[in-house]
């Protein structure tokens, strides 16, 4: 079983121990993929009868857009450096519980929005006779 992986934010607090004892650090920061996605159908109509043309038109769009919200490793789980302060170990310090320095960012929820634009026009015109042009 790989535990370096939260089932649903693919995220694991970061523990360093690795000073002195050659341990490789475990954690995982979050991941995920930025989108940025508009859907737009714009359409348009012009119709003439006599001197006059009538134009008239439709856009509309959905856009929509998601980021995770991260600032350093690992994030909201936290991360975890330890020294050979207390033991003379980093990895003692770690089963001592004894950490170094702690990080953790208490940040909001991951960017995910979606919005509707839209927008519709109408005109009328009349042509001059070509006398007056």
């Amino acid at each position: 079983m790989n535990i370096s992986q939260h089932p649903t934010t693919h995220a694991f607090p970061t523990f360093s121990f690795s000073a002195g004892t050659g341990f490789t650090p475990i954690g995982r920061d979050k991941t995920g993929v930025t989108q940025s996605k508009t859907t737009q159908f714009t359409d348009n109509l012009s119709w003439t009868r006599g001197k006059h043309t009538f134009k008239t038109g439709i856009d509309a769009r959905r856009v929509r857009y998601a980021d995770i919200e991260t600032f350093l490793p690992s994030d909201d789980f936290g991360q975890f450096t330890f020294q050979p302060t207390f033991t003379g170990n980093a990895f003692g310090d770690f089963l001592e519980g004894e950490p170094t320095t702690i990080f953790f960012a208490v940040s909001s929820p991951d960017v995910a929005g979606t919005a509707w634009q839209y927008s519709l026009f109408g005109q009328e015109s009349t042509s001059l006779p070509a006398d007056l042009l």
